[in-house]
């Protein structure tokens, strides 16, 4: 049974490095830089301010609640965009031309995602519950009032409530396939939007363990807004016009093992670093600053003094 998962095993990640490799081949055609990783990401890509955080999975399904509450994080702090590149969910392979969703990252196969860099976005949505369309207000709006119908006669003619024409014309949200089809039919006008898949995310992830949470502390306290970030190449991003990531670390061999990832994806978003230890130093291209020094720094701008200095 153990040689049987373990072949499982390989297969699974084979196939996540083809879809890697395919991903990669796409992004350099269309001329974004790349950098490769493990964790919440496994791709960022770059071209000019424009960031993507992408994870790769076989399959969509195995992306767990965690790993979306870094991604986002991440992609909050660095202001990037994250997606799901994979091949199938637990039912069935990701159909092309069609977007899918776990804890609200989009997700698709390769073929689709290289019609969104192409700009060509889907207009369908896939989850178990079938297939749905985002309806433009504006439009459903204008379209309604040109055909002269009041919300409630259109609902009647398309057989839902009054309530669901006014949420529809209130705010961007999905209906299913075949209620936009409706809606249509009786307006003669197409009302329907492409996917919204270029998402800001606000979320913060908390620190773990009493070196972060000192460092959350302390540059709350020089006027930092922080966010943590687990399984990613920096453990902390401190927004300031330029951003700096910081790798905290207690152990001296684990940093050691990270600290290359670490500056190889500062130079890659072009980001200011550094690295807080708790009681030691390493020689590295970004300050390492300890613990006790960093209880000594009084204000925003000795900080940043500190690493410009560097």
């Amino acid at each position: 049974m153990e040689k049987y998962f373990n072949i499982l095993s390989i297969i699974k990640n084979l196939i996540m490095k083809e879809i890697r490799e395919k991903v990669v081949h796409v992004l350099e055609r269309k001329n974004y830089e790349v950098f490769i990783s493990t964790g919440c990401f496994d791709v960022a890509a770059k071209k000019r301010n424009f960031l993507l955080l992408l994870k790769i999975l076989k399959n969509i399904d195995s992306f767990l609640p965690s790993h979306a509450t870094s991604l986002k994080a991440l992609s909050f702090s660095l202001d990037a965009h994250p997606f799901l590149i994979g091949r199938n969910t637990n039912y069935e392979k990701l159909l092309p031309g069609v977007v899918y969703e776990r804890f609200e990252i989009p997700a698709m196969n390769v073929e689709t995602f290289e019609l969104v860099l192409e700009n060509e976005i889907p207009e369908i949505w896939r989850d178990r519950g079938g297939r749905y369309i985002e309806i433009d207000p504006i439009k459903l709006k204008v379209a309604r009032k040109e055909k002269k119908l009041t919300q409630s006669k259109l609902a009647e003619l398309v057989g839902v409530s009054k309530k669901t024409i006014y949420i529809h014309e209130k705010s961007r949200k999905r209906a299913s396939v075949e209620i936009v089809e409706k809606i249509e039919h009786v307006l003669e006008k197409k009302i329907r939007a492409s996917a919204t898949l270029f998402r800001k995310f606000s979320e913060i992830s908390r620190p773990s363990g009493n070196l972060e949470s000192y460092v959350e502390k302390k540059l709350k306290t020089l006027g930092f807004s922080v966010s943590f970030v687990k399984k990613a190449p920096c453990d902390a991003v401190a927004r300031e016009k330029n951003l700096i990531a910081s790798e905290i670390e207690e152990n001296r061999r684990r940093l050691e093992y990270r600290a290359k990832k670490f500056e190889s994806f500062l130079d890659f978003i072009k980001c200011k670093g550094i690295v807080i230890t708790n009681r030691f130093k390493v020689e590295l291209s970004v300050p390492v600053v300890e613990k006790r020094e960093l209880e000594k720094i009084e204000t925003k701008e000795e900080f940043l003094k500190l690493i410009e200095d560097f």
